[in-house]
């Protein structure tokens, strides 16, 4: 089970996305040498992103919150067709995980619990599914 600490890392852990940690912690995708303006971000089929932010590495994905997605896909090559121009270096969809309403009426809850304590050298987590 993979525990990222951010979403970027998440992205670097798959092989298939380059990212620009520049800004602080910051993750800027890269696919297929494109910068994050020809790379189409999709959170549960909603554009976080477009073509018309100046070039560059603008966009970042540090904003998704690692512990709430359930599944990425990421699709390599020009996804213009399916997309629309803003998916000329490829698209990363996002799913965030779906709540799970109890069908009766019982006072029974669920949930997941997770905590993670870390510094610069050091890091601890704990995971209770």
């Amino acid at each position: 089970m993979a525990n990222p600490q951010t979403t970027a890392d998440l992205l670097t852990n798959t092989g298939k996305v380059f990212m620009q940690k520049s800004q602080l912690g910051g993750g800027s995708p890269m696919i297929r040498g494109f910068a994050t303006n020809r790379v189409l971000i999709n959170v549960d089929g909603i554009r976080m992103n477009n073509a018309i932010f100046r070039s560059g590495n603008v966009q970042n994905v540090i904003s998704i919150d690692a512990n709430s997605i359930q599944n990425t896909e990421v699709i390599l090559g020009p996804g213009t067709v399916i997309y629309g121009s803003d998916a000329i270096g490829g698209v990363m969809n996002f799913y965030t995980l779906a709540p799970e309403f109890s069908s009766d009426k019982s006072q029974y809850y669920f949930g997941n619990v997770m905590s993670r304590w870390s510094s610069a050298n050091n890091e601890k987590h704990f995971i209770l599914i």
